[in-house]
């Protein structure tokens, strides 16, 4: 492909950005322009999936729904190149100081020739001039491994800091790249992974994994009413109830915008509906306040499915009846919990 070819292809993609964000009446903030760009190249695969998922379900795509894309794919991506980039910091100081710690080792294999020719110069030569002669080259010889074992020193000591300090920029990018950068919770990429291995390990040994979908009920309506902010200030509160209830072992995840996951190990469905209405009656009993106004946001309300891994299912199947579950809860009038059909029935 030619570099105006490139460009071009650029370009179109810009272009159908601003179409898309047009179409659906975005702000023109740079996350949206950047979550569109993305779909329309192709770069994030899942990022499209999610995309194409709300379309055909008849979401709406705001722009609140266009940040949490944004956090979700693409700061996440940016944050993994900043571990790449410490990697590779990391991976060039190791390389400076092998190197220095090469140079040391031929230095001491000279010493080593030097002494070895010196003794035998004095079984030669045992003159009382040619003594000093030999002594004074091991002198200088010497001399010469104490200021490269000085060097050597320095330069362990000094890139011992160095690594350190990439060691924490690396444990901090880490877990920034596992993390929702709204609630601190886990992100969708941390979901599956916990999620695949979990239910791998439980159906292997024959114990239960049970997973609970929530979602904030008329978010929209709350956004457009009090403001992303606001909004923002609701998803955190649901986020540490769903956090503080997620039992011993589990994991609980912000998947995007109003929805969340806990996935329960060793936790069977029954176990797991009395969590989800634990959670859905915390929430719902809480007078939230708007922070900068005072003014009361009414009801906060979630609705929540509730699914357990059967024999042999695939994590997919489990995650599609678990928010089978939580659509029933919503179109049942919300505010309720709804355990999943198994996967036996739905089949038939």
């Amino acid at each position: 492909m030619t570099k105006a070819t490139d460009t071009n292809k650029s370009w179109e993609f810009a272009r159908l950005a601003f179409s898309s964000m047009e179409r659906h009446c975005l702000k023109p903030s740079a996350n949206a322009f950047a979550v569109w760009l993305a779909y329309h190249a192709k770069d994030y695969p899942v990022l499209c999936e999610d995309i194409d998922a709300a379309l055909m379900q008849g979401k709406e795509i705001d722009d609140y729904l266009c940040d949490s894309l944004f956090e979700i794919h693409i700061e996440s991506g940016i944050i993994s190149d900043r571990l790449i980039n410490a990697g590779g910091s990391f991976e060039s100081k190791m390389h400076g100081v092998l190197k220095d710690i090469e140079n040391v080792r031929d230095d001491a294999k000279s010493f080593k020739v030097k002494l070895t020719s010196a003794k035998e110069e004095l079984v030669r030569n045992p003159e009382i001039e040619n003594v000093k002669n030999v002594v004074g080259d091991l002198s200088d010889a010497t001399d010469q491994m104490v200021v490269s074992s000085s060097t050597l020193e320095k330069r362990i000591a000094q890139s011992r800091d160095e690594i350190a300090a990439l060691k924490l920029e690396l444990e901090e990018a880490r877990m920034e790249a596992s993390k929702d950068a709204l609630t601190g919770v886990a992100n969708r990429k941390t979901f599956n992974n916990f999620i695949k291995d979990n239910a791998y390990r439980c159906d292997k040994n024959s114990q239960p994994l049970s997973i609970i979908m929530a979602d904030i009920d008329y978010f929209k309506k709350i956004n457009d009413r009090w403001g992303h902010q606001t909004g923002d200030q609701v998803i955190c509160y649901v986020a540490g109830v769903l956090s503080r209830e997620t039992p011993i072992g589990g994991l609980v995840a912000r998947l995007g915008g109003e929805e969340f996951a806990i996935v329960a190990p060793n936790i069977a469905s029954e176990k797991a509906h009395e969590i989800a209405e634990r959670i859905r009656k915390q929430v719902e009993k809480k007078k939230l306040i708007r922070r900068n106004s005072k003014e009361d946001l009414g009801q906060i309300t979630i609705s929540n499915g509730v699914a357990q891994l059967e024999t042999n299912e695939a994590v997919a199947d489990l995650i599609d009846r678990a928010d089978q579950a939580l659509y029933t809860s919503k179109n049942e009038g919300r505010n309720r919990t709804t355990m999943a059909v198994a996967a036996i029935s739905k089949a038939a």
